[in-house]
């Protein structure tokens, strides 16, 4: 099942988010550093999902998206994940803004440098 948002939700989220941490600089959690630069959802060391990682995963966790759902879509692209999980469409702006952000993000910028950018 999607969550049904707006994009003008999304963008929000996404900037409350970078707003609590504007400095960090994502890095995955030290057990998960063999496989993807950016995870969606964090796990403990016995593979359990434990929270949102990335800022386009807290986002749509903040909006409703489970973390069972998020976690299954590892690997994949913002622009991706989102119409995936949610009722927005791929060609909704909201989805570019959170890909751009994401993608500046996973480059090592601080998350208020990724969204000032994007």
């Amino acid at each position: 099942m999607k969550v049904e948002i707006t994009g003008e939700q999304l963008t929000a989220a996404i900037r409350e988010v970078v707003a609590e941490n504007p400095d960090r600089v994502y890095e995955a959690p030290q057990h998960m550093r063999d496989g993807y630069s950016c995870y969606y959802v964090h796990t403990d060391e016995d593979g359990n999902n434990t929270q949102a990682g990335c800022v386009v995963g807290q986002a749509l966790c903040r909006l409703g998206v489970p973390l069972s759902r998020l976690a299954g879509l590892e690997g994949s692209t913002a622009d991706y994940v989102v119409p995936e999980t949610t009722t927005l469409s791929d060609r909704d702006p909201a989805v570019a803004f959170a890909n751009r952000v994401q993608e500046k993000q996973d480059l090592g910028a601080t998350w208020a440098d990724a969204l000032r950018t994007a």
